[in-house]
């Protein structure tokens, strides 16, 4: 009631700023599976000391909390969605908008050929086949034995075997643009 003291020296408060909003992400858009050391990138977040990415899809490996960073996709990996926040002592700021991402399949595992297993030497066009490989746009035969001559890359093919033929192993795998499927098991000839 009879007035104030004397105040204080001043007490000093620093407020550390968390990060901002996460901008645009940057890099592929449309890779394959099997797919390793993808970049991709946003820029730089103010307050930031590093940053958190996260991918909603399947299969995908993250490498590094910087930016940029990179991401290694399995054989079975999918699509998904990339986000991005810059985080610090203080909190995590923003996530960035959904950056999507397609992962183009490899071809499916080949399943069993179909044919003649016993044929003579100097016969020709002999048919062999395999179940329809999911997502192959080609197919890659191969013989083990020597004076066999494949005629397609497709399903079916024919072989002609020479004079000279010998016996072998025949196989198959479907290949796209991302790569090989794998390997049918040996069909004998």
């Amino acid at each position: 009631s009879c007035g104030n003291g004397t105040v204080s020296a001043n007490y000093a408060i620093t407020v550390n700023p968390l990060p901002v909003a996460a901008g645009t992400i940057s890099g592929t858009v449309t890779v394959c599976q099997g797919q390793t050391g993808v970049s991709y990138s946003v820029p730089g977040i103010t307050n930031a000391t590093s940053y958190t990415w996260a991918y909603s899809g399947t299969g995908a490996t993250i490498s590094g909390s910087t930016d940029p960073m990179t991401i290694n996709f399995s054989n079975t990996a999918t699509g998904g969605n990339l986000t991005v926040m810059g985080t610090n002592a203080c909190g995590s700021g923003t996530v960035s908008a959904n950056y999507a991402i397609t992962v183009n399949p490899l071809p499916v595992a080949a399943g069993t050929i179909s044919g003649t297993a016993t044929v003579c030497q100097g016969q020709n066009s002999v048919s062999y086949n395999v179940p329809a490989i999911t997502n192959a746009s080609s197919y890659t035969w191969a013989y083990s034995g020597t004076g066999a001559t494949i005629s397609g890359s497709t399903n079916p093919i024919t072989i002609n075997f020479s004079n000279t033929a010998t016996g072998g192993n025949l196989t198959v795998m479907g290949t796209n643009a991302c790569g090989s499927g794998t390997v049918s098991a040996n069909y004998a000839i």
